[in-house]
């Protein structure tokens, strides 16, 4: 059975990130994605491209930004307002979502003049003909699209769609005659993601006082040649007792490799709502040959992690 197209449609340079993260959301679901990070190269005109993807779309994703984008010179419109009406063409099930205007932006993300008469004139369009939605960051619009495809495509499976913080506990033990500590990620009041490791100074120098703070997704912009691109990390952030804000970064990348793959396990059972006592189930099935007889003491500590103070 074909998985259900959703054509994504937007300009780029201004938007990149709010792709990037609705993308990464939607390529969870049982759906294919179309937009112009899979085009590659094709001997069609980059227009024609675009226009033959939206065509083969079941539902046509709209991200209207400031600016009005690149324009084809024959038709004089631009490229997304094109992709719009071929969608609106073929009868597509359309999601129209505006870039809040009280948000802060930056000036070079706003047209001006022409353009900006353009764009004015084309979400008049877009309001006119659908009962559009606003968006102030990337989660907030990956979040409202990913509930809307739910109503729309019917059997899509829950997806966990992580936040840009979660508010974390930390619980410290030992394993054998070493320090370790475990870091748990609360959605609510539930426990959604798991990091554990030795607790070495060096890597993670996190002071006895500090219990709690977050895992947050952490941007690292990279540069190879030329060309630039981000690196998404997850790290540790806590305030210190002088009111700083410290951020540990490569959260599960620092910690011992076989129990990586195990806090991996559990977090994606904790993803998915799995009960606590069959997670601790599991736990007992896991074995180890890093740290041998010692797992057990890991596996108490996980434990008392996950469960007190749920």
């Amino acid at each position: 059975m074909d998985k259900p197209k959703v054509f994504i449609s937007s300009t780029y340079k201004d938007l990149k990130e709010y792709r990037e993260k609705v993308w990464r959301v939607l390529s969870e679901l049982e759906i294919e994605i179309l937009g112009m990070e899979k085009f590659g190269a094709r001997p069609s005109k980059p227009l024609d491209t675009c226009l033959e993807e939206v065509s083969q779309a079941k539902v046509f994703i709209g991200i209207i930004g400031f600016k009005y984008g690149s324009i084809d010179k024959e038709t004089k419109k631009s490229y997304t307002q094109l992709e719009y009406e071929t969608a609106r063409e073929c009868n597509q099930e359309i999601l129209i979502y505006f870039f809040d205007e009280n948000s802060l932006i930056h000036p070079k993300n706003i047209d001006s003049g022409t353009l900006l008469n353009k764009l004015d004139n084309f979400k008049k369009e877009l309001k006119k003909n659908h009962t559009f939605d606003t968006f102030l960051n990337p989660d907030d619009l990956s979040h409202k699209i990913y509930s809307k495809l739910q109503d729309i495509i019917p059997k899509l499976p829950k997806v966990y769609i992580r936040p840009p913080k979660l508010k974390t506990k930390l619980h410290r033990f030992f394993v054998g005659k070493e320090k370790w500590i475990a870091f748990v990620g609360y959605l609510g009041t539930r426990p959604v993601e798991l990091y554990s490791g030795c607790a070495d100074n060096e890597i993670f120098p996190i002071p006895d006082s500090i219990n709690s703070g977050y895992i947050v997704e952490w941007t690292i912009n990279e540069k190879k040649g030329k060309a630039g691109y981000r690196v998404y990390v997850l790290a540790f952030q806590y305030i210190d007792k002088y009111g700083y804000t410290n951020t540990l970064s490569g959260l599960g990348h620092v910690f011992n490799s076989q129990i990586s793959v195990y806090n991996d396990i559990i977090s994606e059972l904790l993803k998915k709502e799995t009960p606590l006592n069959t997670i601790i189930s599991t736990l007992e099935l896991m074995h180890s040959t890093s740290i041998g007889k010692k797992l057990i003491d890991w596996k108490n500590g996980i434990k008392e992690a996950l469960t007190v103070n749920h």
